[in-house]
């Protein structure tokens, strides 16, 4: 199973700014919980969208930089997602 889109706007506050959902994708899939097993993939929606909330245009593009109030930022945080073991490579035997 793909996750074929996903994706955290950059105005996003705590506990939805973007190192902390991609945090909880991280505690869903990865160990200990491993509640999605089937789910080998996933793709972030890395762009500008086009949703307008009250705040200003949403900007779902991963930050490389950590804003205030966070300790790592949405591509440190993206990285550490995809090299965890619920992503590591299944090898099995003819």
């Amino acid at each position: 199973m793909l996750i074929g889109e996903t994706g955290s706007c950059q105005l996003y506050s705590s506990p939805t700014d973007q190192p902390a959902y991609i945090q909880t994708l991280l505690n869903d899939l990865g160990p200990p919980n491993n509640s999605y097993p089937q789910i080998q993939a996933i793709m972030y929606f890395d762009a500008k969208g086009m949703y307008n909330p009250p705040e200003g245009f949403c900007n779902w593009i991963l930050n490389p930089l950590v804003l205030p109030g966070d300790s790592i930022s949405g591509v440190q945080e993206f990285a550490n997602l995809v090299n965890s073991p619920a992503f590591s490579p299944v090898v099995s035997e003819p």
